[in-house]
């Protein structure tokens, strides 16, 4: 409930304290119920301005993307500045200069992944006849 209290008395310092009731309960210190209702008009309408302010200031503000809050590597190649623009679905990459992995190095990779599988299913397999 909005409340005021009122000190009543002559020169406002002294006495006991009172509250005046407006319309439906509420305290507008005093007023009438005309003054309260246009009370609650304004603030409505300054809530009102204030929120359209808001959402107009809005629209006026910077993309969150576009700002320099390094999100993105100093390598990351920059976005693209179209909006809108599709990816080039028919184009193709460019050839590699180098291949991306020799053949040596292909077929350590691979006895190193069999080996890492034959170590994980070795070691389910002993927890399994622990648990039992």
């Amino acid at each position: 409930m909005l409340g005021c209290l009122m000190l009543s008395g002559d020169n406002g310092l002294g006495g006991r304290l009172r509250r005046q009731a407006g319309p439906a309960g509420l305290n507008f210190g005093g007023m009438s119920g005309d003054q309260a209702t246009k009370a609650r008009a304004a603030g409505a309408l300054l809530t009102a301005v204030l929120c359209l302010c808001v959402l107009a200031l809005g629209g006026c503000s910077t993309p969150v993307a576009d700002l320099p809050l390094g999100g993105a590597s100093a390598e990351a190649p920059p976005g693209s500045k179209e909006s809108g623009a599709y990816l080039p679905v028919n184009e193709l990459p460019p050839e590699r200069e180098e291949a991306a992995m020799t053949a040596a190095e292909r077929t350590r990779v691979q006895s190193e992944l069999l080996a890492a599988r034959e170590r994980q299913a070795a070691a389910a397999a002993a927890k399994d006849a622990a648990a039992k």
